[in-house]
């Protein structure tokens, strides 16, 4: 798998975990009320919470290594332009021939 393809992969991850974060904060802000819920209720809200956060946490990760693989990306291209440009050297040896 080339680097392309593993940040598209990782940009895809996170955008996926990004909106179910999001999703999750606009669930909490129905359920944070207990005066209108149960027990029950409070204790989902604790376990959404703990979701969301988890997801937060997944979101960072993936942030991390999404500029990773970027910085490798800016690499590689780095290396391919020096690759494909012709070596003065050698440029410089087929004139004196």
């Amino acid at each position: 798998m080339d680097a392309y393809a593993l940040a598209a992969n990782a940009l895809a991850a996170f955008e996926s975990n990004q909106v179910a974060a999001e999703d999750l904060d606009a669930l909490l802000v129905h359920v944070k009320d207990p005066s209108s819920f149960n027990q029950d209720a409070q204790l989902d809200t604790l376990s959404l919470t703990k979701q969301r956060d988890t997801l937060k946490q997944e979101v960072n990760t993936l942030q991390t290594q999404l500029k990773q693989v970027e910085s490798l990306v800016d690499e590689l291209q780095i290396m391919m332009e020096h690759l494909a440009a012709p070596d003065p050297w050698l440029k410089e040896k087929k004139q004196k021939s």
